[in-house]
């Protein structure tokens, strides 16, 4: 069996018109969607609608059709590899772990200080991958959790109410805080505060836009409660985040 080889990983901005046509490649691709929706159709018809958290495994050979939606377009990372795999069909799985989004940036960070594949990038995306199976065998996910992610994911360039975010999931606010502390260990506020922050990390890598708009993009009152919680979240003030991904 041969071993995971990492080739490149790439982007897709939200593009309401954006789509590919049928085809299929020699080599492995995994696409993970940030935001918006897209669908993939497989060579059998089948139709996968993918969201925010969603990510996607084209074997090498399978054939596939991808199309953003129109009302949220998809922002999505590709990573195209080689190897054996088990699989051999097109298969979604839901990011359980919240793990994808930061793999995809380390992997988008090495990308950019090397010009052939490495042990590193390789060891990365095999630990990627493993996350991705972990989920797909992961009891199915809570409807209602669902729910509430693709809202907070759709609403993250605004203040939010535990009100609001209870509404989303279908359950009364005290009923929502007693979940999540029984099954993710954290509270709502929290779980929205993550997810502002790594997608300020994906803004702060691909794009070059101010670190004002990021900060009103991503929900923050305004640059230095941004750069407050973003430096709690990963250790660096935004500026430094940027910095150092640019130098890789």
């Amino acid at each position: 069996m041969s071993e995971i080889a990492f080739l490149s990983i790439g982007r897709v901005e939200p593009n309401p018109e954006w789509h590919t046509v049928s085809g299929a490649h020699e080599f492995h691709e995994l696409v993970l969607v940030h935001t918006g929706g897209m669908s993939v159709e497989g060579g059998d018809g089948r139709i996968h609608h993918m969201g925010a958290g969603d990510c996607a495994l084209y074997p090498a050979g399978a054939l596939h059709r991808e199309y953003s939606d129109r009302e949220s377009p998809a922002a999505t990372s590709f990573i195209c590899f080689h190897g054996d795999l088990p699989e051999k069909e097109i298969a979604v799985h839901p990011d359980l772990s919240g793990r994808l989004p930061t793999l995809a940036q380390w992997l988008w960070e090495w990308q950019l200080t090397s010009e052939s594949g490495g042990v590193w990038a390789d060891s990365c995306l095999r630990f990627l991958l493993a996350v991705w199976r972990e989920n797909g065998s992961a009891p199915p996910e809570d409807p209602r959790l669902r729910r509430l992610r693709q809202f907070l994911v759709g609403h993250l360039n605004r203040p939010l109410r535990l009100a609001e975010l209870a509404e989303a999931a279908g359950m009364s606010s005290s009923h929502l805080l007693h979940y999540f502390r029984a099954h993710l260990g954290t509270s709502p506020m929290e779980y929205c505060r993550t997810l502002r922050c790594r997608e300020a990390a994906r803004l702060l890598i691909y794009t070059n836009l101010p670190l004002k708009e990021i900060a009103d993009q991503t929900g923050f009152a305004d640059p230095y409660h941004f750069s407050k919680r973003f430096k709690a979240f990963s250790g660096l003030s935004p500026s430094q985040y940027r910095d150092r991904a640019s130098r890789r």
